[in-house]
């Protein structure tokens, strides 16, 4: 899962200070408290705030050159769009599709700065996964441990970007099968055309998703991403759903022992991830917690991907291994993990300004 951006030293980018959330509407957004709390726990002159627009503009790119742009968040409507607008992207954002981050990467030859796209979504659910899985078993992982061949499956729930991250993030953990849920073909056909190398199987009904896992010597589906919006199930296309993820996760567990320590071991326990987190304790978390799994709520996702983005701008380095890194340090990460956890939904007054409403659209890169 290795990028091809290098750490070293010298990519380091002195007085770039200023960081933002690109988006729009993100005033809600828990972001800037936490890289805020990162920032000055660090001793650092960094600043982080929010950008509210809806398209990329002439004054956005202005800022984003800016010699003082230390990076950026990048969130809807603009993390494919803003695709076109940079000077690189990641491996990693490209199988996405999608870029959430920017990193200004000095190029230590040409001595220019480079507007480096990457994702940390997917880092988010890896790293929250296997973070739980580290509490289980008491160890630690790194970014590139994975399960053995055919050790253990996957299930995504959902169809649209927080699911193309959830697949990426379970294939660089080596699980295989990924299997699919959702009640709209389209979205599963998109998913499908996006990652057309990966053993994806799409459970369209509880009579097929018992054909498929009652098969000899299938590996066992150990961690669920669910993507799907937090509330309960109306229609009966939404019942139909909910009653899916509840027949897989009533599937019978026994957790083998795994010889090859070089591997990652099977969980005690399954691991349940909702990326959603309004409320915390989501419907789909609180059937899998009753039925058993190990319910991981999406603020942990949240608050891994945060990591991976402060890791990447502390250091101007875009790559995997620095953003699975021990930069932040412990006492830091615990910090800013207990205030997020604690924190309250942040409460908007009065209208958000779209900064876009002042500015030109930015020419696309000759």
């Amino acid at each position: 899962m290795s990028s091809h951006y290098p750490s070293s030293p010298t990519m380091v980018v002195p007085a770039r200070d200023k960081h933002y959330l690109f988006g729009y509407p993100i005033l809600h957004s828990a972001s800037p408290a936490f890289q805020n709390l990162i920032f000055q726990s660090m001793n650092t002159n960094k600043t982080y705030e929010c950008w509210s627009t809806t398209r990329i503009t002439q004054e956005m790119m202005s800022v984003i050159r800016s010699p003082d742009f230390g990076g950026s968040g990048v969130t809807m409507p603009m993390k494919v769009t803003i695709m076109k607008y940079l000077d690189e992207i990641t491996p990693e954002a490209k199988a996405i599709g999608a870029v959430n981050t920017i990193v200004p990467v000095l190029d230590p030859l040409s001595g220019a700065v480079k507007a480096v796209g990457t994702n940390t979504d997917y880092l988010g659910v890896r790293n929250s996964l296997l973070r739980q899985l580290g509490l289980q078993i008491n160890r630690t992982f790194s970014s590139s441990d994975t399960f053995a061949p055919s050790q253990a499956a996957a299930l995504s729930i959902g169809g649209g970007g927080a699911a193309r991250s959830a697949i990426h993030a379970m294939h660089t953990m080596g699980l295989a099968p990924i299997y699919l849920m959702n009640r709209d073909q389209s979205e599963i056909d998109a998913l499908f055309e996006c990652f057309p190398d990966l053993p994806l199987v799409h459970l369209k009904n509880i009579a097929q998703a018992e054909k498929e896992l009652a098969e000899p010597g299938h590996a066992p589906i150990v961690a669920i991403v669910g993507a799907i919006p937090a509330y309960l199930p109306v229609t009966d296309a939404e019942r139909g759903v909910y009653n899916m993820i509840t027949h897989v996760l009533t599937q019978p567990y026994t957790p083998q022992p795994v010889s090859d320590v070089s591997n990652l071991p099977l969980p005690h326990q399954r691991l349940f991830l909702d990326m959603a987190y309004r409320p915390r304790n989501t419907p789909l978390l609180q059937i899998a917690a009753a039925l058993n799994w190990e319910p991981i709520g999406g603020v942990q996702a949240m608050i891994e991907q945060g990591f991976a983005q402060s890791r990447m701008w502390q250091t101007g380095d875009a790559s995997v291994e620095v953003a699975c890194g021990d930069r932040i340090g412990e006492d830091v990460m615990t910090k800013a993990r207990n205030f997020v956890e604690e924190m309250a939904d942040v409460v908007v007054t009065g209208k958000e300004y779209d900064r876009a409403q002042d500015s030109p659209d930015a020419p696309l890169r000759s």
